[in-house]
């Protein structure tokens, strides 16, 4: 508002003013909903149990960082095999491709490739 303006007004015109203004505001609740976000997210009647989606075997080893400008790695990239089923890939920052199977009595991870050496930096994947 500029400076002085009120000076202009008499109170119940300052009144309002500031009371329109205030009707302009959105609220918090519109303002996190237009963004996918729910202000409060309510808590579920029954839990629901996240169990891993492979055996505890074919876990993909975590990189430590022991100093300083040391880079992690992990996955980068994961997903279904199209009009294979039970069949996926993942890709690992290191520059090694999975081939991971679901079978009914248990899994399997097998190396499928290697990617260039500069597929990954440590900002991360190239394109």
């Amino acid at each position: 508002m500029p400076e002085g303006l009120q000076s202009g007004m008499s109170p119940q015109e300052f009144t309002d003013l500031i009371e329109y203004l205030v009707t302009l505001k959105q609220p918090a609740s519109a303002l996190t909903s237009y963004r996918g976000m729910p202000a409060e997210i309510p808590e579920l009647a029954t839990p629901i149990v996240v169990r891993p989606f492979f055996d505890e075997q074919l876990r993909f080893p975590h990189a430590f960082v022991q100093k300083p400008g040391d880079v992690r790695s992990g996955l980068v990239w994961f997903c279904q095999i199209p009009g294979v089923s039970d069949a996926f890939l993942a890709v690992h920052q290191t520059g090694k491709i999975w081939l991971l199977e679901k079978h009914a009595t248990n899994d399997a991870k097998t190396l499928f490739g290697i990617s260039p050496a500069n597929f990954s930096t440590s900002a991360g994947p190239t394109v």
